[in-house]
């Protein structure tokens, strides 16, 4: 199963499109909870694929929480369950730590650059020790005062 056979389950089922009925937002809701549960994609990612936004799909993820136990949620979206039971193969490029880092314009995008290292999102051979809290928080001052002086200028 790869990524592009589901984008093909999605457009073949209708469940991009606009309709309220139970069986199609219950199917949705099974498919952003699949699909952000393999942590290889993110919510405005997933959100592209249902034209949606991504707090929709934040929404849609908190629905299959509630209505995980519900007999018809589980009977309308047993076809999406048989779907996602295969691993999900993905074929997009593996994240450049080094573009990320160079692209790193505050503490947060450094804190979620950590993250995907432990996540193995990169391609690249990553040291065995990853840099200690003290040098990331030097990386990050670093980052600030740039700022800081950018916006003195």
């Amino acid at each position: 199963m790869n990524l592009e056979q589901v984008k093909e389950y999605i457009e073949s089922e209708q469940l991009n499109g606009k309709s309220r009925e139970h069986f199609y937002v219950f199917r949705r809701h099974y498919l952003c909870w699949a699909l952000y549960n393999t942590n290889q994609l993110t919510l405005s990612q997933i959100g592209r694929m249902f034209n949606r936004n991504h707090a929709t799909i934040i929404h849609s993820i908190r629905k299959h929480e509630e209505l995980k136990n519900d007999k018809l949620y589980r009977g309308i979206t047993e076809s999406c369950q048989e779907l996602m039971s295969e691993p999900l193969m993905f074929t997009r490029q593996r994240r450049n730590i080094f573009d990320d880092i160079a692209k790193a314009s505050n503490l947060e995008k450094l804190r979620r650059i950590r993250r995907w290292l432990n996540e193995g999102r990169y391609d690249h051979q990553i040291p065995k020790e990853l840099p200690s809290k003290e040098n990331w928080e030097k990386i990050a001052n670093h980052i600030k005062s740039s700022f800081q002086q950018t916006e003195q200028n």
